[in-house]
């Protein structure tokens, strides 16, 4: 909802937007598999950003690791192993800021 209490997208434009998505099932299958991608990395943070501190990093679903100075680099290597969809990518920042929720 936007502050005057309307709707950001209209029925319609919502319709359009899970029909390009391929519908609910494609949506649900990506928001899976982004969870998987999201659920593997947050479980190798730790060695990996031991491995390759202040590097770009990213893991395949097939496990193997593509690593990069860049963000860039990194997507640059799962473009080439054919990696689609949403990646996930983090850089590993053996001291990362303090965040206070």
């Amino acid at each position: 909802m936007r502050d005057n209490g309307r709707p950001i997208f209209t029925k319609e434009e919502l319709k359009k937007i899970i029909e390009d998505a391929g519908g609910p099932a494609a949506i649900y299958a990506s928001l899976k598999i982004f969870t998987e991608r999201s659920n593997r990395m947050f479980a190798a943070m730790e060695r990996l950003t031991e491995q390759y501190p202040h590097k770009w990093g990213s893991i395949l679903d097939n496990g193997e690791l593509c690593i990069g100075d860049t963000r860039r680099d990194v997507m640059d290597q799962l473009e080439k192993a054919g990696q689609t969809g949403t990646p996930v990518i983090k850089y590993l920042d053996p001291d990362p800021p303090l965040m206070i929720i």
